[in-house]
């Protein structure tokens, strides 16, 4: 005859605490709604996606990126372009990507993962230069970080996107601390000709090519590599650095790292 175990030895199953656990499987994406889409000039269109069921944690950092996944058709990295703690997430879609973002379709949504930028990096004066795809993870820099009143941020900005994010950058930078310089081309002659505030940390939200180049205009100004971040956000595959395909660890070191580290993986 079998001993029964006390009630408090017993294995119990909850379906509540079995459900949550499949909710936090890394791999299984959050099921969200599109409901909105906005069209930028250039090749992207925003997109604003509501979750339908839980599991996706809206605290990231500014910088960290989602996996989207369509159906039949794969997953594809996407920085997050709206502030953190917001329940409706924003994300840039190319346009060639548009068919499988429709009003009301479900997009199948994984992390945020990565490194963001790290909140000790607006608690001093701030130079960041932007453009291209970088625009979106300032975008959700500037709409989470209330500027502090001691510092001062520069904004340099060279916008591919038409004049609906010019006014929505604009609007968001109407701050007596906080400064944008949108810029034509060429970027680096304008740095060239600003005053910065020293001392400064500084973010590139650039092409990878750009780094060599503007550094220097940087060290000129008294803005050093140690106190740069850099945003890279390259092909990634999984998103949690599992499949070894993305170069230097790219999906879990970055988007968001010091640039001594960036130059450092590379040798």
């Amino acid at each position: 005859m079998h001993n029964i175990l006390p009630a408090r030895h017993r294995l119990r199953r909850n379906p509540e605490q079995l459900r949550k656990k499949m909710t936090l499987n890394p791999y299984k994406p959050v099921k969200t709604q599109v409901v909105g889409l906005q069209q930028l000039e250039g090749d992207y269109l925003m997109a604003t996606l509501q979750t339908v069921e839980e599991g996706f944690n809206t605290s990231f950092q500014s910088g960290q990126y989602v996996m989207a996944s369509i159906p039949g058709f794969g997953e594809t990295p996407h920085p997050l372009a709206s502030a953190p703690g917001n329940p409706r997430i924003k994300i840039p879609v190319k346009t060639r990507h548009e068919k499988h973002f429709q009003l009301q379709s479900y997009v199948g949504v994984r992390g945020p993962y990565g490194r963001g930028v790290p909140e000790k990096t607006m608690e001093n004066n701030l130079v960041a230069v932007a453009s291209g795809e970088g625009i979106f993870p300032l975008r959700s820099l500037l709409l989470g970080h209330k500027p502090h009143k001691l510092f001062e941020y520069k904004i340099l900005l060279q916008n591919d996107y038409g004049s609906a994010m010019e006014t929505e950058l604009r609007n968001i930078t109407d701050r007596t601390n906080l400064r944008i310089f949108e810029t034509p081309e060429p970027l680096l002659e304008y740095l060239t000709n600003i005053n910065l505030p020293i001392p400064s940390n500084a973010l590139l939200l650039t092409p990878e090519n750009m780094y060599p180049k503007i550094l220097p205009h940087l060290k000129d100004s008294g803005v050093f590599e140690k106190d740069t971040l850099i945003y890279l956000l390259g092909d990634i595959v999984c998103g949690l650095g599992k499949c070894r395909q993305c170069p230097q660890n790219l999906c879990r070191r970055g988007p968001v790292m010091p640039y001594k580290e960036y130059a450092g993986g590379k040798t």
